[in-house]
């Protein structure tokens, strides 16, 4: 099937929504959902009318979220695109209460329920049920649920084209809009086994649906990354330079193209299929195109697993930060260090979304113990991740400290530290010693590297192991 052509992205106008039409598209034949990770969507909706030779009225019904689109681009083929229009008001109170009026009805407000058969008259509510009568004179603070089948508390609200076609027949429309109210976030499930000196690693996708409508049969890929969609659902202008319509969707596999918006620039992003739980590289941002078609239900949190990572190696390191400031008994923090390509077996085998995490120890009962809170930026594979462990470390270290000169002087500062190995394990330690770009070091018993902003040093300690460390650093006068 050729190309579909771009018609028109139309402003929606306040103009009122045609009362009847001669042909009525309930619900979508296909629907293709991206989600990204900043709280917001694009659903490409695809339907399949028919129509006949000359000018057609169409409403289309079941459009999530209809009054919140404030802008939507429409393709078609083999005709033209004539006029959008539809409700830009949402129904008031009175609106909705004169759809309940008769019908069974759930009303919730804070912590109570009531159900009954709702009526109303002159800004009072009554519901009768089996407890008899009852009487509401502030409806307003209400949320209302019909419990009669799938009566709507908003009306059958449409999009409504006029479409001039070429022939008669079967004919493919495509729809292209944002929505605000569907969004994921990653979540990392890490779990540390200190006996073997293994990480499993788990991320989920976690989908949320605060739509009021559930969304069935829809196929879903999430994006992960800055991507720039601050305008959605504002997408029809700017942000879609060119889509492949729907007939190239059916005849290439589902195959479509997206323009999305990176350090103010736009770029064309072709994803592929949804064959497998894949994930494409997209620069400094990829896609997961996920696997079948989900059921997207409102107000429900779905998870999906995105990656297992088990059996990676770690090693094991100790830091302990130098802070000019005398104490004994102190201790390093403990880190767990893997995804290096330094570590044999430590490498994930794929690029991972930013997310939230928590990591756990497990024990040689396979009981886990919650070890800390973690945020994870986009991490990929051979940049080196370092996991806080809640252990405690076998060295102790006493620090004693000193210093000379006043702040226009040049100012000295002396550290001596007591380290001892207490466990039955080498323990591979790092000093580090905070300094900013003036400092100069004067002296030192081990070599300490500088970096960017500190100073630093390794050494093994054997267990048993005691070793002095003294530090001498200068600031200058200013």
């Amino acid at each position: 099937m050729l190309l579909m052509r771009f018609l028109s992205t139309l402003l929606l106008c306040l103009i009122p929504a045609i009362a009847s039409a001669q042909i009525v598209s309930e619900q979508s034949d296909e629907r293709l959902l991206t989600v990204y990770n900043q709280n917001e969507s694009a659903i490409y909706d695809i339907r399949k009318v028919n129509l006949e030779a000359g000018m057609n009225e169409i409403q289309i019904l079941n459009i999530p979220e209809l009054f919140s689109i404030d802008r939507i681009s429409v393709f078609f083929d083999k005709g033209e695109l004539v006029d959008v229009r539809y409700p830009v008001s949402q129904p008031g109170l009175q609106s909705i209460m004169d759809r309940l009026s008769g019908n069974r009805v759930k009303l919730i407000r804070s912590d109570e329920t009531h159900e009954g058969v709702l009526d109303h008259y002159q800004g009072t509510i009554t519901l009768t049920g089996p407890d008899g009568m009852m009487l509401f004179d502030r409806p307003g603070e209400f949320i209302y649920s019909p419990l009669d089948g799938d009566l709507s508390l908003i009306g059958e609200t449409a999009l409504t084209l006029r479409i001039y076609a070429e022939e008669s027949g079967q004919h493919e429309i495509g729809l292209l809009y944002g929505n605000r109210q569907i969004g994921w976030a990653a979540l990392h499930s890490i779990r540390v086994h200190p006996e073997t000196k293994k990480v499993d690693w788990f991320t989920e996708a976690h989908v949320l649906s605060r739509s009021e409508s559930d969304m069935n049969d829809v196929r879903v890929r999430l994006l992960a990354g800055e991507v720039l969609i601050s305008s959605l659902p504002n997408i029809g202008a700017g942000r879609v330079s060119r889509i492949f319509g729907p007939g190239d969707l059916m005849a290439t596999e589902s195959q479509y193209g997206v323009v999305t918006s990176r350090d103010g620039g736009l770029r064309d992003v072709v994803v592929t299929g949804f064959s497998a739980p894949a994930q494409e590289s997209l620069a400094d941002f990829f896609v997961y195109n996920l696997p079948g078609t989900f059921e997207l239900r409102s107000q429900e949190l779905s998870t999906i697993i995105l990656h297992e990572n088990t059996g990676l190696n770690y090693a094991k390191e100790h830091y302990f930060y130098i802070t000019g400031s005398a104490g004994s008994g102190l201790r390093p923090a403990v880190f767990a260090r893997l995804n290096d390509n330094e570590i044999e077996g430590s490498t994930l085998s794929q690029t991972l979304p930013s997310g939230s995490g928590y990591v756990s120890s497990i024990d040689v009962n396979n009981r886990p113990d919650f070890e800390s809170n973690i945020f994870l930026n986009m991490v990929s594979p051979g940049d080196a991740i370092y996991l806080p462990l809640r252990e405690a470390s076998p060295v102790i270290i006493s620090e004693s400290y000193s210093s000379r000169g006043q702040r226009d002087d040049d100012r000295h500062h002396f550290h001596t530290l007591q380290l001892e190995n207490t466990g039955d394990e080498t323990v591979c330690l790092f000093l580090r010693r905070n300094v900013s770009s003036g400092a100069q070091l004067i002296d030192a018993s081990l070599p300490f590297e500088r970096r960017a902003g500190y100073l630093q040093t390794q050494l093994s300690m054997q267990p048993g192991e005691t070793l002095e460390v003294s530090l001498h650093i200068l600031y200058p006068a200013d």
